[in-house]
This record gives C-alpha cells, structure tokens and sequence, in this order.
C-alpha cells in the first residue's frame, strides 16, 4: 500500500491531503466515497537524497513525543504512523509521514523509512532508532529522543536571545555614531570655519568623513 497526496473538491472549495491506497485509481475510489471529487492524485516521492524544508526542533520533538505516548499504549507501528498522518495539519509534515508509513508498510523498517528523510530525521535520530528496534526498546529510544530534540529547540532559543541584546546594542550605536558624524559634526564645522584656526589631523579627518557622510 503507497500513500498518494491528493488535491479535490469538497462543497467547492479545494482541499488537499494524503491518501492510503493500493494504486491510485483505488486512491480516487476512497476519495469519492468520502464525498470528495479527485482532481490531482500523485504518489508521495520518496525524500532520498533530499534535504527538504528544515523543520523546527519543537515540531520533531512533538512527533516524537506523540508517537513514543502512542506506541506505549500498545498501538502497532502502521497505526501510529497513520494517525500522525491524519493529525498532521502541515503538508511539509504529513508528505513524509505518508511516505515513511508506505515504506513500512512494504516491510521496510521505521529507521530505514526515515533515513530516507533526513531533513525531518538527521542521522541521529533514525540511527538511535535503528538501535532501538534491535535492543526492542523503540518507544523508549524515541521518547529519548524527543527529550533531545526538546533540549536542542531550548538551546537554540537560548542562544538566539543571547544574540539580541548585543545585536540591538550594536544597531544603536551605529545609528548614534551615524547621527552624530552626518548630523552634529557639520554644525560644529562651522564654528571651526568661523574662528579660521588651523586643525590637528585627527579633527580634520573626521570633518572629512563627515563630508563623505
């Protein structure tokens, strides 16, 4: 069974999603008997090879974590993978999920469907994944996991806030310099044009930036 992402017509307005099914004929069919009208239905392409569309750490952490709570209540890996799907909102989201889920579905497992992935699952996440199902611990390795990715995403807002201030500082005294080299030093200029004494280099260099200024 492949995933086929779909574009149709419900109560005339468009709507787009992904579909499990068998061919996309039968892709149409299960369309139709949800009321919709199929106007585009094209199979899910696998990511191998491609980057994709970087994903924040706190929506790789909440996948995660969604699906670590799922599998620890017992529901087989298909299952969880559909219901991710279905919830997906996002359709940078829910075009991998789909396909990892095909993936498995031909008897793939879950860290090889998500290598194919690596803009949504870097190395280490489908690599600790591949441990995990060898030791039979997957849902535990994936909770781990989004506690990392949960870790890094804090990280990485730290570091960004830290950034701020400086940038904010620098950006002011730019503007402060700015202002008083094109705006202050002409005014004193002229009382320097008025006395007719003679400069030190130093003031007659900044006279000349703020000329240039």
């Amino acid at each position: 069974m492949a995933a086929f992402e779909y574009e149709a017509l419900e109560d005339s307005r468009t709507v787009r999603g992904v579909v499990q099914a068998d061919s996309a004929r039968q892709a149409r069919s299960l369309l139709r008997d949800r009321g919709l009208v199929p106007l585009d239905v094209e199979p899910v392409r696998s990511g191998r090879g491609r980057r994709g569309g970087a994903r924040s750490g706190r929506e790789r952490a909440l996948l995660l974590r969604q699906m670590s709570g799922l599998l620890r209540a017992g529901l087989p890996l298909e299952e969880v993978l559909a219901l991710l799907v279905e919830q997906t909102d996002r359709a940078a989201l829910r075009r991998p999920l789909a396909a990892i889920r095909s993936r498995v579905l031909e008897g793939g497992s879950l860290s090889e469907a998500m290598s194919e992935h690596p803009g949504l699952f870097p190395p280490l996440y489908w690599r600790s994944i591949a441990a995990g199902e060898q030791a039979g611990r997957l849902e535990t390795v994936i909770g781990r996991l989004a506690d990392h990715a949960d870790k890094r995403a804090a990280l990485s807002r730290g570091v960004l806030m830290a950034l701020v201030y400086p940038l904010l500082l620098a950006v002011l005294s730019i503007a402060v310099v700015w202002g008083l080299i094109g705006f202050v030093v002409p005014r004193v200029v002229e009382v320097f044009d008025q006395s007719r004494q003679a400069l030190p280099p130093l003031t007659r260099s900044l006279i000349w930036i703020s000329d240039a200024v």
